[in-house]
C-alpha cells in the first residue's frame, strides 16, 4: 500500500527551515520527498491521498525519558503518549526495568517498582529477551527502546539487601548486564536515590559503565543529587563513565530549590565540555516515590526496605528526621540527598498516589495542608503515611523556575523526556508535555523555532541513541510521522492530568495510523521493539 502526503509544511528533524512539500510512503518506509511527487496512486487498491495543507508533518517524536514499561500490556496503553505524537518510548529507566527477574523474586520486585506494578497477572518471562518477546507477542501501540535498569539487576540477586553486594554477586550482576545486552538492550540506568542502588559500592558502579562502554551502549543516570551536591553528582558519574569512556546522558536534568536555581548554567557548561547529552521536561514540577524524601542513611542497616520503613515510626527516628527536615542536624559525609521538605516546604509536596482506599482523601493535598487539617506535624502525616503504605506513595513536588526551563531547552545537547508515571491522579506530563512545549515556547513565547524543537524531539534522540532509521523524514526511514497545525497544545493540568491535547490530526507508526483526523484507532498496534543491533 502507498500513502502520498501532499501539500505538508514539513518539518523534516534536521533543524532546516519548515518548506511545503509532498511525502510518498510505501509500506512502512519513507520513499520520496520532493517539492512535488507525480506518483500514480491506486485508490481502488486501498492507496491513499492525504491533503496536508495548513499542516506541519514532523517525525514521530521519540520520548527519551518513560516509564510505560508495561503499557503495552493493558489496552489503549499508550494513548495518553501516542495523542501527543510520541511514537517511541526509550524504557527502563531510572534503574527500573520488568527484566531481568526470576520467577521466585519477581512478587516481591512488582510490589515495590516505584513505576508501579504491570497488569499482568502473571510475568511470562525472567530475562530480557523473553520480555521482549512477550512485547512483541502481545503487540505494541508504539515503538520501544530498552534499557536495563541496575536496581532491577541488583534485585534479581540480592533483592533490596541494605548492603554492598560481594564480589561473587558483582560477577553474577555483570552475567546478567551482558545477558540483557545479548538481548538488545541499549543501555543501562542508574537510579541512585532509590532502594537497592543507594547501598551500590563505586566497584559495583564501574563493572557496570565497563560493561556498557564495551558493548558501545549508555548510561542513563538519575543523579544522587539533583539539588544542593548536583554539581558533586554530576562529578562523580563524569568521573565514573569517563575512565571507561562511556557514554552518559542525564536524565530529566533539574536543579532542586531556589537557592540552587543558579547551578544550571554551570552544570550545562560541563555537559557541553564533556560531550554528555540529557533530557528533560517543561514543568516546573516533577513526580517520584514519596519515599524518596527520605535519608538513605536511614534506610542502611535493616535486612529488608519494609523494615526500614516502619523504623521511622520510632520516637527518636521522627524525632531526628524533624530535625534533619528543618536543617538543623548536621547530615554524614559524603552522603548527597535532596532534602525535599527543607528545600521546597511541606507545601510544595502534593500526594498524588496511594494503594489503600482510606488514604485517598489525601489525594491532591500538600503534606501541609494535610498536617493543618488534621493537627499533627507534617513530618508525622509523611512518617504515618509511608508506613501505612509499606512506601507506596507517590508525590508531586514543585522544585525548579520556568527560566531554567528555557536554558535548558535551548541548549544543543538537550533532548525531551515525560518521565511518564501512571497511577492515581498523574503528573500532567503524562499527556502534555510534547503538545505544551509548542504551544508555550514555540508558537506563544517564540523561544525556540519549530524546526530547532522538533529536532532535539526527533533526529537529536536518534542520534544518541543510534536508532537506525528513525527522527528524519528522508527517503529510506521508517515512515513514523506526526501532523499537527499551530492550534497544537496540551489540555492537561494538575487538576485533570490525562487530557488529550487539540491541534493534532494524525500519527503514523510504521506506516500505519495511529491516531486518523484526530481519532485514537485502538485496534492498530503496528509498533516494534527496536533492538540494538
Amino acid at each position: 500500500m502507498k500513502i502520498l502526503i501532499r501539500n505538508a509544511s514539513i518539518v523534516d528533524g534536521t533543524a532546516n527551515t519548515p518548506f511545503e512539500g509532498d511525502i510518498l510512503i510505501n509500506s512502512d518506509i519513507i520513499e520520496k520527498v520532493a517539492a512535488h511527487i507525480d506518483e500514480k496512486i491506486d485508490i481502488s487498491s486501498g492507496d491513499i491521498i492525504i491533503d496536508a495543507k495548513g499542516l506541519y508533518v514532523a517525525p514521530g517524536f521519540i520520548d527519551m525519558h518513560t516509564h510505560t514499561d508495561w503499557a503495552n500490556f493493558i489496552p489503549n496503553g499508550l494513548k495518553p503518549k501516542i495523542m501527543q505524537g510520541i511514537t517511541t518510548e526509550v524504557v527502563g529507566q531510572c534503574g527500573f526495568s520488568l527484566a531481568p527477574m526470576p520467577t521466585a523474586k519477581q512478587k516481591k520486585w512488582r510490589a515495590g517498582l516505584v513505576i508501579g506494578d504491570s497488569p499482568t497477572p502473571e510475568w511470562r518471562w525472567q530475562g530480557m529477551d523473553e520480555y521482549l518477546s512477550e512485547l512483541t507477542k502481545n503487540g505494541l501501540e508504539s515503538n520501544l527502546v530498552p534499557f536495563v535498569g541496575h536496581n532491577a539487576l541488583r534485585f534479581a540477586i540480592a533483592e533490596d539487601a541494605a548492603r554492598p553486594l560481594t564480589r561473587d554477586e558483582i560477577v553474577l550482576l555483570e552475567k546478567l548486564l551482558e545477558a540483557s545486552f545479548d538481548s538488545g538492550v541499549f543501555g543501562a540506568s542508574f537510579g541512585l536515590i532509590y532502594i537497592p542502588a543507594i547501598f551500590a559500592t563505586p566497584e559495583e558502579l564501574s563493572v557496570i559503565a565497563k560493561v556498557v562502554a564495551k558493548r558501545n551502549g549508555m548510561v542513563a543516570v538519575h543523579m544522587r543529587s539533583e539539588s544542593d551536591e548536583l554539581i558533586e553528582a554530576l562529578q562523580e558519574m563524569v568521573e565514573l563513565t569517563s575512565k571507561v569512556r562511556c557514554k552518559l546522558h542525564i536524565s530529566h536534568l533539574k536543579a532542586i530549590g531556589s537557592r540552587n536555581w543558579h547551578k544550571i548554567s554551570d552544570v550545562l557548561r560541563i555537559i557541553e565540555s564533556k560531550g554528555l547529552t540529557f533530557d528533560h521536561y517543561p514543568y516546573t514540577a516533577g513526580s517520584t516515590s514519596l519515599l524518596s524524601i527520605f535519608p538513605p542513611f536511614m534506610l542502611g542497616g535493616y535486612s529488608t526496605t519494609e523494615q526500614a520503613i516502619q523504623s521511622f515510626s520510632k520516637p527518636a527516628n521522627r524525632l531526628r528526621l524533624k530535625n534533619i527536615f528543618l536543617g538543623t542536624e548536621p547530615l554524614p559525609k559524603g552522603a548527597p540527598w535532596d532534602n525535599l521538605p527543607n528545600l521546597l516546604g511541606w507545601e510544595n509536596i502534593i500526594i498524588v498516589s496511594t494503594e489503600k482506599p482510606e488514604n485517598q482523601k489525601y489525594i491532591g493535598k500538600n503534606i501541609l495542608e494535610i498536617a493543618r487539617e488534621e493537627s499533627k506535624d507534617p513530618t508525622d502525616v509523611a512518617i504515618d503515611l509511608i508506613v501505612a503504605e509499606h512506601g507506596k506513595v507517590r508525590m508531586i513536588d514543585y522544585h525548579s523556575s520556568e527560566e531554567s526551563i528555557i536554558e535548558k531547552l535551548r541548549h544543543k545537547s538537550g533532548m525531551i523526556g515525560t518521565d511518564t508515571l501512571y497511577g492515581g491522579k498523574p503528573h500532567p506530563r503524562v499527556s502534555g508535555t510534547y503538545p505544551r512545549l509548542f504551544k508555550q515556547y514555540v508558537f506563544d513565547k517564540q523561544v525556540i523555532s519549530i524546526e530547532e524543537l522538533v529536532e532535539q524531539m526527533t533526529a537529536r534522540p536518534a542520534k544518541t541513541l543510534g536508532l537506525p532509521n528513525r527522527g528524519l523524514i528522508l527517503p529510506g526511514y521508517k515512515a513514523d510521522l506526526v501532523f499537527f497545525d499551530r492550534t497544537f497544545a496540551d489540555c492537561s493540568t494538575y487538576q485533570n492530568p490525562i487530557a488529550d491535547p487539540i491541534g493534532l490530526r494524525n500519527v503514523m507508526i510504521n506506516g500505519k495510523f495511529k491516531v486518523k483526523d484526530g481519532e485514537y484507532m485502538s485496534e492498530i498496534r503496528s509498533g516494534e521493539v527496536i533492538r540494538k543491533q
